[in-house]
């Protein structure tokens, strides 16, 4: 495995700790019916990170339906 799928992103949002891995991306955030990919979830996380977003309150989305490119909301 690579060291990006291990990975874990930790930030604060309003003094909250929030962890992302790729394994809690791809189990818990993505939505639709597309098999999200590995660099899709490393720029869903960092996005999220940048932008100080909480994917659990719903503040940022990964969105991804076939093949088509993932949506990051």
């Amino acid at each position: 495995m690579s060291e990006e799928k291990n990975a874990l992103v930790e930030y604060d949002v309003n003094g909250e700790q929030v962890k992302l891995s790729p394994g809690i991306v791809k189990q818990y955030l993505v939505s639709g019916n597309g098999k999200v990919t590995d660099q899709e979830i490393v720029m869903f996380m960092q996005l999220a990170r940048y932008q100080h977003l909480n994917p659990f309150l719903n503040e940022a989305y990964l969105v991804k339906f076939g093949n088509s490119p993932a949506s990051i909301i």
